[in-house]
């Protein structure tokens, strides 16, 4: 089949950086959906990166295929240490909260108020 079958109507006037970025971003959205963080999803985005190098004709969808599933990854390993964080426990509970701040309360205020004022 040729390039033209393959192609998706004015994906040629979309800049590629902007369709890079967008396949991350939708990667990124997939990790919440997939929550995998494999070690296989970052080989098939490396995979599918090599393969971009080497095939000129499929260059940009390779790319985002490979972005795309590099989010997806990536989201899924954030998420599994969101998930395994120490204060998962704390999630949902509420208390109230004493700050001590060090050094004078008025002091940031005032050096500002004297330089602007």
């Amino acid at each position: 089949m040729s390039r033209r079958q393959w192609s998706i109507p004015h994906l040629e006037q979309v800049p590629a950086p902007h369709v890079l970025a967008a396949c991350l971003c939708i990667g990124l959205g997939l990790s919440l959906v997939l929550r995998e963080g494999r070690l296989g999803l970052a080989l098939a985005a490396l995979a599918l990166a090599g393969l971009a190098l080497v095939v000129d004709d499929l260059r940009l969808p390779l790319l985002a295929a490979a972005l795309l599933v590099a989010g997806a990854w990536w989201g899924g390993v954030r998420l599994e240490a969101l998930d395994s964080s120490e204060l998962a426990d704390e999630i949902g509970r509420a208390a109230l909260v004493r700050i001590r701040s060090p050094g004078p309360r008025a002091a940031a205020s005032s050096r500002c108020a004297s330089r602007f004022g």
